[in-house]
C-alpha cells in the first residue's frame, strides 16, 4: 500500500490530498461486499467494528474489483478511542491514513476520515488535508455526556486547524455537536443509515 504514497516528515503519517466532491450517499464496506443490488453512485465507508474491516487491510487488492465500481470512499475507521494504548492508537491512525492515501494514489475519490482529541496527540492530524471536505463518524460517539464533550472538542479542533470546506458526517445531527462548525461557516452534510454495524464508544472525532 505504501507505493505512490507520501509521508508526513514529522510523524511518518501517510499524506492524503484534498477532496471536494460530495458523495451522493454512503454505504458500509460490508454492505458493498454483500452482493446486493446497490447504487454505485454511493461512497463506501468503513464505520464498522475493527474485525469487520480487517479483511480489507489484510488483502486490499482482492476487494478492489467490486469496490472500484463505487463513486469513491471514506478512509477506514480503525479504533482510536481514549481506552486504547497510545501505540495502538498511533498504528490505527496510520492505517486509517494509509488506506485513504493508497486509494487516492490509484485515482479514486477518497475523503479523509478525521478523528482527533481536543488537544495534544498531534499525530492524529499529520497528513490530513487542509481546506478540504473531510468525513466524521458520529454514531455511538455522543450519547454519553463525557464522550460528547470529547467529540465536540475534536470537532472544534478539526475546524480550527484544518479549515475544512465541509464536513461529511455519517450519523445524525445530535446535541449540537456540529454547531461550532456551522458558526464558522463550514457546511455540514449528513448521511445516516450507512451501516447497522457502527462501533460505539470511539468518542474522539
Amino acid at each position: 500500500m505504501t507505493k505512490g504514497v507520501t509521508f508526513d516528515p514529522m510523524y511518518g503519517m501517510p499524506v492524503m490530498h484534498p477532496e471536494h466532491d460530495l458523495p451522493k450517499g454512503v454505504i458500509s464496506f460490508s454492505e458493498a461486499m454483500s452482493g446486493k443490488q446497490l447504487d454505485h453512485d454511493n461512497y463506501v465507508g468503513f464505520y464498522e467494528n475493527d474485525d469487520q474491516i480487517e479483511r480489507f487491510w489484510n488483502h486490499p487488492w482482492s476487494y478492489l474489483p467490486r469496490l472500484s465500481k463505487f463513486a469513491g470512499f471514506i478512509a477506514t475507521d480503525y479504533s482510536t478511542g481514549t481506552g486504547i494504548p497510545d501505540p495502538v492508537r498511533r498504528y490505527n491512525v496510520y492505517r486509517n491514513q494509509l488506506t485513504g492515501a493508497w486509494l487516492q494514489s490509484l485515482g479514486f475519490h477518497v475523503l479523509c476520515n478525521v478523528r482527533c482529541p481536543a488537544a495534544d496527540y498531534d499525530y492524529f492530524l499529520a497528513g490530513v488535508p487542509h481546506n478540504s471536505l473531510i468525513a466524521i463518524g458520529e454514531i455511538g460517539c455522543v450519547k454519553n455526556p463525557q464522550d460528547r464533550n470529547r467529540f465536540t472538542g475534536g470537532v472544534m479542533r478539526a475546524v480550527d486547524e484544518l479549515e475544512p470546506t465541509g464536513l461529511v458526517v455519517v450519523g445524525e445531527d445530535s446535541y449540537g455537536v456540529f454547531d461550532y462548525a456551522r458558526s464558522h461557516g463550514v457546511p455540514v452534510h449528513f448521511h445516516s443509515g450507512a451501516t447497522e454495524r457502527f462501533r460505539e464508544g470511539d468518542a474522539d472525532v
